[in-house]
């Protein structure tokens, strides 16, 4: 009787060992799909802002041409535009573009100040994901008893670390990191 009990008791212990690992694997999958929500979302944003650019077009064209067909009814195929005193076209056209500019230059500056948040963000993520690399990695070394394991262990990082360093430095050639010489 107490042989079945040892058994089922360790059997439990197990049943909790792997569901603590099963968790550590989910908090890593949460986080890969946070980042990949994080995308999807700036990307929607990204989206919804060219659709209200291309709204705010169509409206002004709309405009525009309401204007043009009230000058030709009214007999007036050149000269001010009704409405405005002292307008002509040009003046429209010129007007129309600097507008034109200014938007750009709005929607560019937006952007860039997205794109800089963004950027404070993902750095602050990646900033926290490698503390919480670098902690589990000290505490599994801490774990190791065994002198040459965890020399091991230590003469592994380094190796990997200067494979990552090499890595970020080529950007993008990465068959050079592997020893292919590839020149496209």
């Amino acid at each position: 009787m107490t042989g079945n009990n040892e058994s089922y008791i360790l059997s439990n212990n197990l049943n909790y060992i792997g569901a603590l690992a099963d968790t550590a694997n989910y908090q890593e999958d949460d986080d890969f799909l946070a980042e990949i929500l994080a995308e999807e979302k700036r990307r929607e944003q990204e989206l919804q802002e060219l659709q209200d650019e291309m709204n705010q077009l169509n409206q002004f064209k709309m405009e525009n041409e309401h204007l043009k067909d009230r000058t030709l009814k009214s007999g007036r195929s050149s000269g001010p535009a009704s409405g405005i005193p002292g307008a002509s076209q040009k003046d429209l056209d010129d007007l129309e573009e600097i507008l034109r500019q200014k938007e750009a230059l709005a929607r560019e500056k937006r952007r860039e100040i997205n794109k800089e948040s963004e950027e404070k963000m993902l750095d602050a993520k990646n900033r926290e994901i490698a503390e919480q690399r670098e902690a589990k990695y000290m505490a599994e070394l801490e774990k190791q008893t065994n002198e040459k394991k965890r020399k091991s262990m230590i003469r592994q990082k380094k190796l990997d670390s200067k494979i990552v360093r090499r890595i970020l430095r080529l950007k993008g050639n990465h068959y050079a990191v592997l020893g292919f010489r590839c020149q496209w």
